[in-house]
């Protein structure tokens, strides 16, 4: 992509999760794409104290993930900062022919997180999957997607309302094999340890994901037919996000749709009520997605 020199972008990442630094990311790259600027990102990795105090499962680390920017061009932003104005979380560009360094920090700026990023999905998952370091991406490529994903987050969300009952995903799960007539296999993507999930373990051919990066996760429960979201967990919106499947959401999640108008007219995604009868559209799906898939 030609970029223009005057103006940059810059997505510096602050201490959070992998779900809200890739928002703050393909805010900044699709803000970039836009106006063809270049863009420069702060390292994504770091120790994220809290995981550790709170015990957590994932400590979040996120090493080795992608590739950083390299030393040279982490001088060049250097010496660019020291000249130019800042703009924090622009929404447009400056009619100005200044040094101008777009900054973006902020994860949530609006009810709708994936705002900015609908209409560059496209260049957003690959941009990402270009990023993936080799390893990671040859790992990938050597695990099987699952038939149906289900992310269960615990970690820091314990209480309250952004706590997804453990009875959504299990009624959920049997809501559609009982739809598709056969026990389809699921697996399961949590921060949770196996004791905080047991009743959702035992459940016939539910499996727990085998350890690995987090972004790997995402990935996998993106290339599922199915995959059944937390309640305002910005790590399941973007196996939500990244999906060409069906994804079902808690009836009261109060997020909007985290994908372009276009995609969901392919797929469906939504809230899911397993205790209402299955919407005949949706049932289509699932059996033209899941059980042709496991039947042939």
């Amino acid at each position: 992509m030609e970029t223009k020199s005057i103006q940059k972008v810059y997505a510096s990442f602050p201490d959070t999760g992998l779900g809200n630094k890739l928002l703050i990311w393909a805010k900044a790259f699709a803000f970039a794409q836009k106006h063809q600027l270049e863009l420069f990102c702060g390292a994504w990795w770091g120790i994220h104290f809290g995981s550790w105090i709170r015990n957590e499962k994932q400590k979040r680390l996120y090493l080795g993930y992608f590739h950083e920017d390299s030393w040279m061009k982490r001088v060049r932003l250097f010496f660019y900062r020291q000249k130019a104005r800042k703009v924090n979380e622009p929404v447009v560009l400056e009619d100005e022919q200044q040094p101008v360094l777009y900054c973006f920090r902020e994860v949530i700026t609006s009810k709708d997180y994936f705002e900015q990023i609908k209409p560059y999905r496209t260049e957003v998952k690959e941009a990402l999957y270009a990023m993936l370091q080799p390893s990671l991406t040859e790992q990938l490529n050597q695990l099987a997607a699952p038939t149906i994903a289900v992310h269960v987050r615990r970690g820091d969300f314990k209480l309250g309302s952004t706590l997804t009952p453990l009875s959504f995903f299990i009624d959920s799960i049997t809501a559609i094999r009982n739809a598709c007539g056969s026990v389809l296999p699921v697996t399961v993507f949590t921060d949770a340890h196996a004791g905080e999930i047991a009743e959702l373990l035992a459940l016939p051919a539910v499996q727990m994901s085998v350890a690995k990066a987090d972004i790997l996760d995402i990935l996998l429960m993106s290339r599922s037919k199915v995959c059944l979201l937390s309640i305002s967990s910005t790590f399941s919106f973007w196996g939500g996000f990244l999906s060409d499947g069906i994804v079902l959401m808690h009836p009261e999640e109060w997020h909007p749709s985290i994908r372009p108008d276009e995609v969901n007219r392919r797929f469906f995604e939504g809230k899911f009520d397993p205790s209402q009868k299955t919407d005949p559209v949706l049932l289509q799906q699932i059996q033209k997605l899941v059980l042709d898939q496991t039947l042939t």
